[in-house]
């Protein structure tokens, strides 16, 4: 039993109000996730203390609703309701659009049909369970009180000997969760009491009923967009209980010294203003409003913007679950690419010919585990690159996939790129980036920054501490690295110049109009979407008549081809952001 008053206890890097006397950890803020700032989690398990500076409060767009709420509620109720819709819609809220109430209308009829599977495999059993409260285990000491919680339906039997908590995810149930995450939820199971109803207010500590200990102990998981359904967790109550034996080593190190680590994430963190790991940059964006809401602005998001406004709005702003599709063309080419680039260089050695000797995979291919096929794909851009390979020049070190992140506060946008090389040549910064075509001109340097803004975004990021940045280009032909220098101011105007460019109508946009056509084709939202055409267009003809093959991206016979008429070509080709880890 975990005593709170020996708990680590935090200092935040900033001055705080109210109290540290009650901390609530849901098992979601356990997980391993690299990725996951382990300072934000810890900020928000202190419900009580409060960042002391209020300036710049999040301003959050009232139309993007949690989709999953509704689905928790409905499977909690022990009747079904007569007015599914109108529960849905009650619980999304008055500005939830068309769009999320599709979705949610979709995943409940699915989570539905998997609850209706587990319920048949238990009555084969003799096993009956029902919807109960949600179950906490609190414990309080010398005026501390630690809680532990975790999110999903709870279930219970008639004579309280078996507990269970089906969680929620969108597709694929089998996938177990991360260990930690599951640990915490057998623990609140197995040692949680079952609340009084829910909090009047979040600061509120759990008012808790007494229990009776269970016998069995059962975690399962519905995915809501296939009706897959998977148990995670099934034993007795002392198994039970040597599985969860780690519990509070786990607590004390989650409340040890977390790390920082900013991302996309600190658009809405409640201690962004105070953060030392938050980079302030007001002007970065170059634009002169705050715009309507706070943003995260990454380059994905930035092309799903250019290939049809509806598409970033039903993926960025409503956060409705995109498909998942088999990547092809193009798209397929330029991923292997980067992956064999990346793999080569965590040797910290030039590529080589020997790297891809004739008739055979070669270590890096092997390394990766491609096949023939993936590599012939890939092969002749790869080639393009040896001649060019950044680790050839002396006195270079490169890491790939580092993260970068900037607020703007002017803006308050939160910029997150994340770079194919980051690294120093002869103690100076370098950042570089590779992008392959089948076919491209030579333009001008500012040209480049419109149409590939990640280099912008390099640019302006590495004006701080200098350096350069590089834009590297491969075609089957050959291979050419752009140079920039970010210690030269006229550089850096020409890179912000792009980037106000290139973000000022999303930044203001309200309406998001569609841009129905080629962008429907691969489109990951289109199972929500409710202006999509139908027809599967092979060629997207743009407003200044060129046409653009949708499969590879080449602009078709065109002369005196724009620079606005390649990035929207571009675009196509650029993978959208994706993300299945829920918030719970």
């Amino acid at each position: 039993m975990l005593n709170p008053a020996d708990l680590p206890q935090w200092n935040p890097d900033w001055k705080t109000s109210g109290h540290a006397n009650l901390i609530r950890i849901s098992s979601t803020a356990l997980k391993s996730n690299d990725q996951a700032c382990q300072v934000e989690k810890v900020a928000k398990a202190h419900v009580g203390l409060y960042v002391e500076a209020r300036d710049y409060a999040v301003r959050k767009d009232p139309r993007a609703v949690f989709l999953l709420g509704p689905i928790k509620e409905f499977l909690s109720l022990k009747r079904e309701p007569a007015d599914r819709i109108g529960l849905i819609e009650k619980s999304l809220g008055p500005n939830a659009q068309p769009p999320s109430v599709k979705a949610v209308s979709v995943m409940l009829e699915n989570a539905i049909k998997a609850t209706e599977d587990l319920t048949a495999q238990d009555l084969e059993l003799d096993l009956v369970l029902e919807p109960t409260s949600d179950f906490v285990v609190a414990n309080t000491s010398d005026q501390k009180r630690l809680e532990l919680t975790s999110w999903g339906v709870f279930y219970e039997s008639p004579d309280k000997s078996v507990r269970e908590l089906r969680l929620l995810c969108y597709r694929d149930a089998q996938n177990v969760r991360d260990r930690a995450q599951l640990i915490a939820a057998v623990n609140v199971l197995l040692n949680g009491c079952p609340v009084d109803g829910p909090l009047g207010r979040w600061t509120d500590a759990y008012v808790t009923l007494p229990a009776t200990p269970p016998n069995r102990i059962r975690v399962r998981q519905i995915g809501c967009l296939d009706s897959s359904a998977a148990t995670l967790f099934d034993s007795d109550a002392s198994s039970a209980a040597a599985f969860v034996g780690g519990v509070p080593s786990m607590i004390n190190e989650f409340l040890s010294n977390p790390n920082y680590s900013p991302g996309s994430s600190c658009v809405e963190c409640r201690c962004r203003i105070s953060c030392p790991a938050c980079t302030k940059s007001p002007g970065f964006l170059g634009l002169p409003t705050t715009g309507h809401v706070s943003k995260s602005l990454s380059v994905g998001a930035l092309f799903a913007y250019r290939r049809c406004a509806y598409q970033y709005y039903l993926t960025s702003v409503l956060k409705l679950p995109v498909q998942i599709k088999e990547t092809a063309g193009a798209l397929l080419r330029g991923k292997l690419i980067h992956d064999w680039l990346a793999s080569a260089h965590e040797r910290n050695q030039a590529c080589s010919l020997d790297d891809l000797p004739p008739g055979e995979l070669g270590s890096i291919a092997e390394h990766l585990g491609w096949t023939s096929d993936q590599l012939a794909t890939a092969r002749t851009w790869l080639m393009s690159h040896i001649s060019i390979c950044p680790l050839s020049v002396p006195e270079t070190k490169l890491q790939s996939e580092q993260t970068r992140t900037a607020w703007d506060s002017d803006a308050d946008v939160m910029i997150t790129t994340r770079a194919d090389a980051l690294g120093f040549r002869a103690s100076q910064p370098l950042w570089r980036e590779t992008k392959s075509t089948g076919n491209l001109e030579e333009l001008m340097a500012n040209e480049y920054l419109v149409l590939y803004p990640q280099i912008a975004f390099a640019i302006c990021l590495q004006e701080s501490v200098g350096g350069s940045v590089e834009l590297e280009l491969l075609t089957p032909e050959s291979g050419r690295v752009v140079k920039f220098d970010a210690t030269d101011p006229k550089v850096v105007l020409e890179a912000r110049k792009a980037i106000a460019t290139s973000f000022d109508s999303l930044h203001h946009d309200q309406s998001f109009q569609s841009n129905p056509g080629a962008a429907c084709t691969d489109c990951p939202v289109s199972q929500w979407c409710d202006q999509k055409v139908t027809t599967n267009p092979t060629e997207m003809v743009l407003e200044d008549g060129s046409r653009v093959n949708i499969a590879t991206g080449e602009i078709i016979a065109i002369e005196n081809i724009s620079v606005d008429t390649l990035s929207k070509a571009l675009a196509l080709l650029e993978p959208t952001e994706n993300s299945d880890d829920l918030p719970f």
